[in-house]
């Protein structure tokens, strides 16, 4: 494969480093600024570091969305939501007067300990309501090669991919692909799946594999958020 073209030639490989459907390294780098917040109790920087995770998810999940017919901004309309609060959050109880503060930070860190446990279930169960929309909507089974992988543009200095299926359906060839860049469950080029499409708008489809890996991701990133959650009541309790 040549580096800096963005499509995989025949017989390459799927890409095996990990990376997912969310920019990781935004989120990884956002982690690091809040367990380092954590250590240093800063209130203010673990705000802004979680609230630039759950912007940064639901600018994503938009772009992901933009492009279909069938949309649904839910998710990350919620993310977006829980975004700018953490980082209200966070200003207020570094420039509200004193006064205001000693009446509202306990309700804050109470918002703070929910909003992670929150976040991990939501990243789950988003997933789940992703993987049922598309069972819903893509209800025809058509065989399909992988004709090439798109490498993302966006993240230039990732190996994220989307795979380009190739069918054949009511007498024409047709080729489909979504954008959800991932190198998880990526299958080679040249390899054949069953896939399930939408017969009217040929827009979306369902490829169980690749789905299954999706949900693995998303269970991983989800338990990590649990993790925060577990992290901040210790840091809560030993600065009490």
């Amino acid at each position: 494969m040549n580096e800096h073209s963005p499509y995989m030639e025949p017989g390459d490989p799927a890409p095996k480093n990990s990376s997912g459907c969310l920019p990781l390294g935004a989120i990884l780098g956002g982690m690091a600024v809040f367990l380092v917040a954590g250590m240093l109790k800063s209130a203010f920087l673990m705000a802004l570091a979680m609230g630039e995770m759950f912007v940064m998810g639901a600018v994503m999940m938009m772009q992901a969305e933009q492009q279909k017919h069938h949309r649904s901004y839910a998710m990350a309309i919620l993310f977006l939501l829980l975004g700018v609060a953490m980082a209200v959050g966070g200003c207020y109880s570094r420039f509200a007067p004193a006064s205001m503060r000693e009446v509202f930070d306990p309700y804050i860190a109470n918002g703070f300990i929910g909003v992670f446990p929150l976040a991990g279930i939501l990243l789950i169960v988003g997933k789940i309501l992703s993987i049922r929309r598309k069972k819903r909507i893509c209800t025809e089974q058509v065989y399909a090669e992988c004709v090439r992988l798109d490498r993302s543009r966006s993240h230039k200095h990732r190996n994220s991919y989307t795979p380009v299926w190739s069918y054949y359906h009511d007498g024409e060839q047709r080729e489909i692909r979504d954008n959800t860049f991932s190198n998880v469950g990526n299958p080679r080029v040249g390899e054949s799946r069953e896939i399930w499409i939408d017969p009217e708008y040929h827009e979306m489809y369902y490829e169980p594999q690749r789905e299954r890996s999706g949900l693995i991701l998303s269970c991983v990133l989800g338990g990590i958020f649990l993790v925060i959650s577990g992290f901040i009541i210790v840091m809560l309790m030993i600065s009490n």
